[in-house]
């Protein structure tokens, strides 16, 4: 038989166990409830920082104004690119003047504007590489008249397939190198003359436009060769480097008694020799 000591040791040792149990439960509840409650907020920061727009970048602009004077939160207008303040006027009354031109203008920023600046440079400076000008007007030109010397003024709109057409033209008749065009004083010269183009072509954009006229005028003088009576010529000669060429031209009469001239070929042979010229021969006629 178990004793009452014993039977007391026993309850007070359950009546304690469950103290415990009800301390941990108690604990795991609160745990709960703050975890409950940290998991809340983050949802509201995260979703407020979402709502929130991102931090504005830095600005570059100055504040200051390129004339004197204070502006602040307004942009600088884009005709201090094209404007310099004069130094020795006076400083109550600032005036600047145009880059290209040299006319003046007023420029207090309190009582003026950059309005009749930006005028002036679209529209009014002669000199001005930047004008606005109308795509569609048309220029003139003077253009000579071959053999005679005399010319006629001629009307002239700006074209960049014909600065390309005139470009590869050039890079033929003066035997140019195709990187002629990728120089810095050609791209000077370029911008001067003509700032309008822009997009002066590449070397490799050079040779494959020289390559498809040379097709074209291929075309063409077959073109003109149908149905003509031909009479063929061939020449020719050692270089000092001591190469064989061979040219054969063609000449014909027109239907209005016009003599034309024209170059079937221009090749580089073994030697001088019958056979070899005679092959040459046959194998422009078949090309």
């Amino acid at each position: 038989m178990v004793s009452l000591e014993e039977e007391k040791e026993d309850e007070e040792f359950l009546q304690k166990d469950g103290q415990d149990d009800q301390e941990n439960l108690n604990e795991s509840s609160t745990n709960h409830e703050r975890l409950n409650e940290s998991s809340i907020n983050d949802v509201q920061e995260s979703t407020q920082s979402q709502d929130m727009p991102p931090p504005l970048p830095p600005s570059n602009v100055s504040n200051e104004s390129p004339v004197g004077g204070s502006q602040s939160g307004k942009v600088r207008s884009m005709v201090w690119d094209h404007f310099s303040r004069i130094p020795k006027d006076d400083p109550t009354k600032p005036r600047v003047a145009c880059n290209y031109c040299g006319v003046s203008y007023a420029c207090d920023m309190k009582t003026k504007g950059t309005k009749s600046m930006k005028y002036h440079i679209e529209k009014q400076c002669k000199k001005c590489p930047f004008k606005k000008t109308d795509k569609s007007q048309i220029a003139l030109g003077w253009k000579v008249e071959e053999g005679s010397g005399s010319g006629a003024l001629m009307p002239i709109a700006f074209s960049v397939e014909a600065c390309r057409q005139a470009l590869v033209e050039m890079i033929i008749l003066d035997e140019l190198p195709f990187k002629f065009v990728e120089g810095e004083g050609f791209k000077k010269f370029m911008f001067v003359v003509c700032p309008k183009w822009v997009e002066i072509p590449s070397r490799m954009t050079v040779a494959n436009d020289c390559f498809n006229l040379f097709m074209r005028e291929k075309n063409n003088l077959r073109n003109a060769l149908r149905g003509q009576r031909i009479s063929l010529t061939m020449d020719t000669w050692t270089s000092v480097q001591n190469l064989n060429y061979m040219c054969l031209t063609a000449h014909f009469i027109d239907d209005d008694w016009k003599l034309h001239k024209k170059i079937l070929s221009f090749s580089l042979v073994e030697n001088h020799k019958g056979d070899t010229l005679g092959k040459g021969i046959e194998m422009c006629l078949h090309d």
